[in-house]
């Protein structure tokens, strides 16, 4: 992989809006990502966390990678109020500006 697909790769993933509870956009992402990939499998548990495999003449895999899929943000309440889920300080909240990508 060089340096422009690292870069696009990484795009793509980090432009993906996500927030705690509502993952399902980046976990579309990465199954998006990963379904070309030749022996390759993605399955997900009941709590929602994706699980990728690759398998290629070994009984079981060598390598696992863990990350997650959401970070702190904003979200549309009940009644369309704002509402802030995620572990950020509270001084730290309103000095940014924020990006809506619709309404989940």
């Amino acid at each position: 992989m060089n340096q422009r697909q690292l870069t696009s790769l990484l795009r793509r993933v980090l432009e993906t809006p996500t927030a705690p509870f509502h993952e399902y956009h980046m976990a579309a992402t990465i199954r998006g990502l990963l379904a070309p990939l030749p022996h390759v499998t993605v399955t997900a548990d009941h709590f929602g966390n994706l699980i990728a495999c690759y398998r290629r003449g070994r009984k079981r895999p060598h390598l696992a990678f863990g990350a997650h899929l959401d970070h702190p943000g904003w979200v549309r309440g009940k009644g369309g109020a704002a509402e802030f889920l995620g572990g950020v300080p509270e001084d730290r909240l309103g000095k940014c500006a924020v990006k809506w990508f619709g309404d989940f």
